[in-house]
């Protein structure tokens, strides 16, 4: 649900108020608010890489209970191949997001 124009104008001005009474409280929650993204993502691949573990370790236990050579290899994959997936994924992304750019002589790189 949007915000009228009336409850905009509010909100901006509660929030020049708190940024003008403690700015150093502002500096700190704008740090955090550019940081949230990044911390979902970390979370999200977390919980897949625990989930994945735990399915092809769970896959593995049951090919060796029903003597399936099948699901064995089937668990083994799942295990060690999508958390690699995962990791390179999540490696690219900081890659992408980190690569410097040469600059002219005499000028600092630019992040």
């Amino acid at each position: 649900m949007e915000l009228g124009d009336r409850e905009r104008r509010q909100f901006e001005a509660i929030e020049q108020g708190l940024v003008d009474g403690d700015p150093k409280f502002a500096a700190k929650m704008r740090r955090l608010d550019s940081e949230a993204p990044r911390m979902v993502r970390l979370l999200r691949d977390v919980l897949v890489l625990l989930a994945t573990y735990v399915i092809g370790l769970s896959t593995i236990v049951a090919g060796v209970w029903l003597s399936s050579i099948v699901l064995v290899v089937f668990g083994a994959v799942v295990t060690a191949g999508l958390p690699v997936l995962v990791g390179w994924r999540a490696y690219r992304d900081y890659r992408v997001k980190n690569v410097v750019v040469a600059a002219p002589r005499g000028q600092s790189p630019v992040r």
